[in-house]
């Protein structure tokens, strides 16, 4: 009888072990490393993500888009989470695929005593004087103009601007750079640049937050997400055609639908803005960077499908961090990027879309 229990238990024993070594083998692990502000976003978008065959566990390491890039061109990452595209030589050398996969804005920022979010208007050339250095306090009068309403104290404008290279300064600059030309000619829109005057330097979009919450008179740039987390005080825009947006969803959307994929100047497609008059005008894709030749096909398949899930199933998790999904036409055209890569033994990567 006690061999009889005993034999039982032996079986039950190979049983359980093998259920695991099955449930081990249907889940995937898979590494990112991304901008920051993102890490909560993939996170939960993992968590949602559960096909029938392989599911995926997700580890998510910060770092700038830079080294992001660097670690998935070394190997010690699946993927990357960018907030710039790269230039198509540079894809090329290092042999890596981009596509973009949602948006944000990025948001003017003051620290004003009795200034709420959004109380204060700007429009894209007062900005721009103001960032340049041109206009240096509060109550100037092209800043009372356009905020009649408002009592605006003398007080000294403090500019903080980011120190690394990031996507909110090129998505900033560009804008500032489209409503000034002398913006455009003495600055310039870049990942960095080199501010005129005296500038406070922040290192990335958690240090600008900081620096302005602490600082009176201050005004600086960030991510949408960040802003609203940090509660800080939101600019609105006046667009030249006269109407006033904010940075929330609505005017958010209306941004992506009026968003094109362009060739830039280094020949990588790109998102940008058409101005509509009536969106939020200053916009931040998100890219994702992975190898052109799969490590491992069968994880980089489970990649794609996650991908390509994302797209049709994330909106709801995407809205509440801030961000706002591709249009369907740049989603197709993302998902076009998916049949470049290519399986160990050199062949087109075939993988299944069918949930």
């Amino acid at each position: 009888m006690m061999r009889h229990c005993f034999k039982h238990l032996i079986f039950g024993i190979a049983f359980a072990s093998a259920s695991a070594a099955a449930l081990a083998q249907s889940i995937v692990q898979v590494t990112a490393t991304g901008v920051p502000y993102m890490q909560n976003v993939y996170k939960i978008l993992s968590g949602d993500f559960s096909p029938k065959d392989k599911r995926l566990s997700l580890t998510y390491a910060i770092a700038n888009s830079g080294v992001a890039v660097a670690q998935v061109s070394a190997g010690r990452s699946d993927f990357a989470v960018t907030d710039f595209s790269m230039s198509k030589k540079d894809l090329e050398d290092r042999k890596l695929l981009q596509f973009p996969t949602m948006v944000t804005a990025i948001v003017p920022v003051v620290n004003i005593p009795s200034i709420k979010s959004n109380d204060i208007v700007l429009s894209g050339a007062i900005l721009a004087e103001i960032m340049s250095g041109h206009i240096e306090r509060w109550n100037d009068h092209a800043i009372r103009e356009l905020n009649p309403r408002l009592s605006l104290p003398s007080l000294p404008i403090v500019r903080v601007v980011q120190s690394d290279e990031s996507g909110a300064t090129i998505s900033f600059t560009s804008y500032l750079a489209k409503a000034a030309p002398d913006f455009a000619k003495r600055i310039g829109p870049d990942r960095t640049v080199s501010w005129s005057g005296m500038v406070q330097q922040a290192k990335d979009s958690a240090e600008v937050a900081s620096a302005v919450a602490a600082t009176p008179g201050a005004i600086s740039y960030i991510e949408m997400d960040i802003g609203n987390a940090k509660r800080l005080a939101f600019v609105s825009l006046k667009h030249t055609s006269g109407a006033v947006v904010h940075a929330d969803l609505s005017y958010l959307r209306s941004g992506v639908v009026g968003a094109r994929s362009n060739l830039n100047d280094a020949g990588v497609e790109t998102l940008s803005v058409v101005d509509l008059g009536q969106n939020w005008p200053i916009l931040l894709p998100i890219y994702i960077v992975v190898p052109q030749i799969a490590a491992d096909d069968d994880k980089v398949r489970t990649m794609m499908r996650f991908f390509f899930l994302t797209f049709g199933k994330g909106d709801e998790t995407i809205e509440q961090w801030g961000m706002v999904p591709l249009p369907v036409a740049l989603q197709t055209r993302a998902v076009n990027t998916f049949r470049k890569i290519r399986s160990k033994s050199g062949a087109p990567l075939v993988v299944n879309f069918d949930f």
